[in-house]
């Protein structure tokens, strides 16, 4: 919550009116308006189109696996270096693999119950954390799009955030029900590409 305040500190301190004087000058060449909407529009259906398959219940294991180290942070505190959720009998396993995930996840509980993880619901981390891939595919595709309109030009970064938005192994990475460490990873290498 800090950052975001900074942030907007920040903006509002180099916020100019200004700036937005020139927009009616603007209006005779409508092209970037276009693409303004344009890219406004394709964001919206990366995000809808994902947000389909929402429900606690998916058909893969994998992503309760990964929320089960959130329920070891809102129920203990810390996630244990070996659990036994995993390869048994030899029982090595851990969740320690993707803190960023698992804190995301336990502070949008959090968030959600208002404080309230004396008894955490599965099924409502799982309805929670299905928000998560939509929303880091929606920006991993703006920041594709950003990538490429600074190596190029606009309309090559349009087409290729177009690409990736509706490629069908990315669109079933990212789908709202596969809440695994892969959209988070889109989201970061992608955000660390562009800017």
């Amino acid at each position: 919550a800090v950052t975001y305040i900074i942030a907007l500190v920040l903006f509002f301190m180099t916020f100019k009116i200004e700036d937005f004087k020139n927009i009616k000058g603007s209006l005779s060449n409508p092209i970037p308006i276009l693409f303004t909407f344009a890219l406004i529009a394709l964001l919206f259906f990366t995000f809808s189109v994902r947000w389909q398959t929402i429900s606690p219940l998916y058909m893969e294991l994998d992503p309760y696996f990964y929320s089960y180290g959130a329920i070891y942070v809102m129920e203990d505190g810390s996630v244990p270096l070996k659990d036994s959720t995993a390869w048994w009998p030899e029982n090595m396993s851990t969740h320690r693999g993707m803190a960023s995930l698992i804190y995301l996840e336990a502070n949008w509980y959090s968030l959600y119950t208002h404080g309230n993880m004396t008894a955490v619901d599965s099924y409502l981390l799982a309805e929670i954390s299905n928000f998560y891939p939509p929303i880091a595919a929606m920006f991993t595709v703006f920041f594709v799009y950003l990538l490429f309109r600074i190596g190029f030009n606009k309309e090559i970064g349009l087409a290729i955030a177009a690409l990736l938005s509706f490629m069908p192994s990315y669109l079933y990475k990212t789908l709202s029900g596969v809440f695994e460490a892969q959209p988070m990873s889109f989201l970061l290498y992608a955000a660390m590409l562009a800017l």
